[in-house]
């Protein structure tokens, strides 16, 4: 990469490139490949080393944006700390001749984990866990340089032909020990569906919200479902808030997914980040053990077990309940011999 570049005061003229374009006489623009809401990526070549690169430019509608822009600069910086086989490396951030920013990555042939799913359903275990361990493995890499994504979700996965993996889109990443902070107030990061409750009441992600996030992704991938889903953002956001997420033949009753699978998954969506798994270390271990049949490799044990009932209770929910009802029983008590007194 070129280095980061301080561009975020520049005015920008005209953020997209037409088919064909040069930038900076290095790329010649190929063709569009995606539009999200926060980007265009396009495919493109560049010239003397005949490689296809992805180049990605912010939308028109937030070409102008000062936080979209710093916000693409953080994604280079980002995305420079970072060496891992299963992210997206950068190779290039700059400013075409109007003014507008543009970062070149890495171009990944293949398909996103979102449209494998439409195309082909819910995936098998047997294939489902190869995935998710490169997504922990490249997670906990990132987890280490100080990164959390905030944003993992099917659409940010891609999936090459022979099911090697590349996490895509950094670019509402958190950095650690930061100290510009880029989300505006009020503003929740994050898509929907995939939120942590700790998002949804605009607390500081850590590494454990990105474990939450990928554990809806576990969901999503074995079930076909994302679990707490209301009838609007706002319902959604509650739910991950108030309840815990069902069993997966609750919402799938034709779920064969070994019962150890779902422990891990579920074990990943607690609402309280002190149940879930501190790190994705420690989720790829019990991946790693939990054996595609269901059965155990070599008599070890995830440290999970599947939970009873209908749906997942907070570990710590009940004995909760009970302490504070000994309190309150213990306050009534004192009360009552003080009277005495």
């Amino acid at each position: 990469m070129a280095g980061t570049m301080q561009i975020a005061d520049m005015t920008i003229v005209n953020a997209q490139p037409a088919q064909g374009a040069s930038l900076g006489g290095t790329y010649e623009i190929m063709k569009p490949l995606g539009k999200g809401a926060m980007g265009c990526v396009f495919k493109a070549r560049h010239r003397l080393m005949n490689r296809m690169v992805a180049v990605k430019f912010l939308p028109e509608d937030l070409s102008s944006d000062l936080l979209a822009i710093k916000r693409l600069e953080r994604e280079a910086e980002t995305l420079a700390r970072l060496d891992h086989p299963n992210i997206v490396s950068t190779y290039d951030f700059r400013c075409n001749g109007s003014g507008a920013p543009y970062l070149v990555l890495e171009y990944v042939e293949g398909r996103t984990l979102a449209e494998i799913l439409a195309e082909e359903g819910c995936l098998p275990a047997s294939r489902a866990i190869g995935i998710f361990k490169q997504i922990a493995s490249a997670m906990e890499y990132a987890h280490q340089q100080g990164v959390v994504h905030r944003d993992l979700k099917p659409q940010n996965i891609m999936i090459s032909a022979e099911d090697e993996v590349k996490i895509l889109d950094f670019g509402i990443a958190a950095l650690k020990n930061h100290v510009q902070k880029l989300t505006a107030e009020g503003e929740i990061c994050g898509t929907p569906h995939y939120l942590s409750p700790e998002q949804c009441t605009r607390e500081m992600a850590d590494n454990r919200t990105d474990v939450y996030c990928l554990g809806v992704l576990m969901f999503k991938v074995l079930t076909g479902k994302v679990p707490l889903v209301g009838k609007s953002f706002y319902e959604t956001m509650n739910r991950r808030m108030t309840e815990d997420a069902p069993r997966f033949r609750r919402v799938a009753p034709d779920s064969n997914v070994p019962e150890a699978l779902e422990a891990i998954v579920l074990e990943c969506v607690k609402r309280n980040h002190m149940e879930r798994y501190q790190s994705m270390q420690s989720l790829f271990d019990d991946l790693d053990r939990c054996c595609l049949s269901g059965g155990l490799d070599n008599g070890a044990k995830p440290r999970v077990k599947l939970p009873k009932g209908a749906a997942v209770k907070g570990r710590n929910g009940s004995s909760v309940v009970l302490a504070l009802v000994s309190v309150v029983a213990l306050v009534l008590c004192i009360l009552a011999i003080m009277c005495r007194i």
